[in-house]
């Protein structure tokens, strides 16, 4: 007996001296495998990500998937064995959050089953065992056949998405879209040229929508506005009811072609032709962002602030975020980021907005100021008085209130808002206050929390424009924001461009 046990060791000592004679490339599946997942979410999101997005990510994945191997090695005292547990380990890291949320959708109206203290230690039993499994195969032979499998599967997986990958990063290398052409100065002395507002209030209902669909008369906040000098738009409207597709077309002029994809919208956005033009006669551009779109696209300006990025509130960016929720890091996620529709946190930056917009006119000019509010947009964070509201009512629909009384905050703060602008301003300013679309309800994902609301609604905008020394007979009710800055530069910047037909 003495003599078979050394025997045993001894074939043992064979195979690991055998071992090396396996191509070592053949052992690099762990790092493949670290690696694809954070390539595939890339892939998949590479419209709204960026590639530099994914350098840490991919640092931190290899980093961890050695430091599990080298440990497994020395436990195991087996290289083929260290790298396959590794391998079956970051493919149960990285689908955890999948299979978590497919449980969830499968069980959440009977069982309560899936939670993640029942569904973590499950997926790391699985795990346990098939490193069993793994640990007890003897035949080395069949270990190294399912290292190549799976260095042969990792490089293929990687480099599909790379394909994928490629002509969506040589697009973002291209340069400006064609639109954007050079244009003629039209001022001579920068002291001519007056700060110009643009402020989207994103899903702000039109004084018709408010009135009928809510019973709520906004006569006081239009004739407030009137008083100062705006025109109001009463029968305005805009074609699209996507945020991004709306604000691509008013800042480009322009209806988009059908069909232009996510990508082009973000590009047209980001190097669009009004701020192109104001570049040209010598304006500023400032961009007051929000949480949405710190991923998805960046303004090509030559200041930007958003709350989400001056408070350092999060820790990692969104497609780290959304990393962290598809793996095993799922139950933890509260510890790397803030939710960024969090009740206080959607408050503060509202009102961050606001506050930064208030300090502008301050800012030597001229200027184009462009801000993003998100609101009366939900999450619902204001009452009418600009109090708290409870967070389990904060996408509710149902009860129309919430939205009305967010509505009336946000008009309120509006009026305040463009009368510092006119106050403080040196000269008087051009603002426009403006809503990308009307409101959604049913965009809730509570079923229960919504109601229908009529199309047309939901193209219908609120459209104010306040234009120092312009006749206002030259403005109609039915302007459509792809015709809002084809006015202004015809009128203070002497072009001739063609009012598009209002839709």
């Amino acid at each position: 007996m003495i003599f078979n046990r050394n025997m045993d060791k001894s074939q043992d000592n064979i195979h690991t001296e055998q071992e090396p004679k396996m191509s070592n490339f053949y052992l690099i599946h762990p790092i493949l495998f670290a690696i694809y997942p954070i390539i595939f979410l890339y892939s998949y999101n590479v419209q709204e990500t960026s590639f530099k997005q994914i350098v840490l990510p991919v640092g931190i994945s290899v980093a961890f998937s050695l430091l599990f191997f080298l440990t497994l090695t020395v436990v195991l005292r087996n290289r083929l064995k260290a790298g396959l547990v590794t391998t079956f380990f970051l493919m149960a890291f990285y689908s955890y959050g999948r299979i978590f949320d497919v449980l969830n959708d499968y069980w959440k109206w009977s069982f309560n089953i899936a939670q993640h203290r029942y569904v973590l230690p499950t997926m790391l039993l699985l795990v346990w065992y098939a490193g069993s499994l793994i640990h007890d195969v003897k035949n080395q032979v069949n270990l190294e056949k399912l290292s190549r499998i799976f260095t042969i599967l990792g490089l293929t997986l990687i480099v599909i998405n790379l394909f994928n990958v490629m002509p969506n990063e040589i697009n973002k290398k291209q340069t400006d879209i064609k639109e954007n052409k050079v244009v003629k100065q039209a001022y001579a002395r920068k002291s001519d040229m007056p700060d110009i507002y643009y402020i989207i209030l994103d899903e702000y209902a039109s004084l018709d929508t408010i009135k009928n669909i809510w019973n709520y008369d906004n006569t006081e906040f239009e004739n407030s506005l009137s008083k100062k000098g705006f025109y109001i738009c009463r029968n305005s409207t805009s074609k699209y009811t996507d945020t991004y597709k709306s604000l691509a077309a008013s800042l480009n002029m322009n209806y988009l072609p059908e069909n232009i994809s996510e990508a082009d919208v973000f590009k047209m956005l980001s190097n669009n032709r009004v701020m192109n033009f104001l570049k040209g006669n010598g304006y500023k551009t400032v961009y007051i962002g929000n949480w949405y779109d710190i991923s998805r696209y960046k303004m090509n300006v030559d200041f930007q602030y958003n709350f989400y990025l001056d408070s350092n509130l999060s820790y990692v960016d969104e497609f780290s975020l959304i990393l962290i929720k598809s793996s095993m890091l799922k139950p933890f996620e509260y510890l790397f980021g803030m939710s960024y529709t969090d009740g206080n946190t959607y408050r503060s930056s509202v009102l961050y907005s606001f506050n930064k917009l208030k300090q502008l006119p301050h800012v030597e000019g001229p200027k184009f100021v462009f801000a993003h509010i998100l609101s009366p947009h939900t999450p619902f964070v204001f009452d009418r008085n600009g109090g708290q509201v409870n967070q389990i009512n904060s996408r509710n629909w149902k009860d129309k209130k919430y939205y009305l009384n967010q509505y009336i905050y946000i008009s309120n703060q509006v009026d305040s808002l463009v009368s510092e602008l006119i106050s403080q301003s040196k000269m008087n300013p051009i603002i426009i206050v403006q809503s990308d679309h009307g409101p959604r309800p049913n965009n809730s994902p509570k079923e229960e929390e919504n109601f229908e609301i009529p199309d047309i609604d939901k193209h219908k905008i609120f459209n104010a424009y306040y234009l120092p020394n312009l006749d206002k007979g030259l403005l109609r009710e039915d302007i459509s924001p792809v015709n809002t800055f084809r006015i202004i530069f015809n009128n203070y910047f002497g072009q001739k461009l063609k009012l598009l037909h209002d839709k």
